[in-house]
């Protein structure tokens, strides 16, 4: 919903209620959080549990 309000003194305002989208975006972010993590699970399993190599913290020998 989006408004425009006259104030007494002569003054506009604008608004816009934004509840639903910030809910919606929310539940999309969360979605797309748990989509990386059913992918970094399944590339685990596939690499057997050791992480990539190359990674910042890989001191593999």
């Amino acid at each position: 919903m989006i408004g425009i309000s006259f104030n007494p003194d002569g003054t506009t305002s604008f608004f816009a209620e934004l509840e639903k989208s910030s809910a919606g975006q929310s539940e999309y972010i969360e979605k797309v959080r748990e989509e990386k993590r059913a992918a970094r699970k399944e590339q685990e399993k596939k690499s057997g549990n050791r992480p990539q190599s190359g990674g910042r913290f890989d001191f593999t020998i």
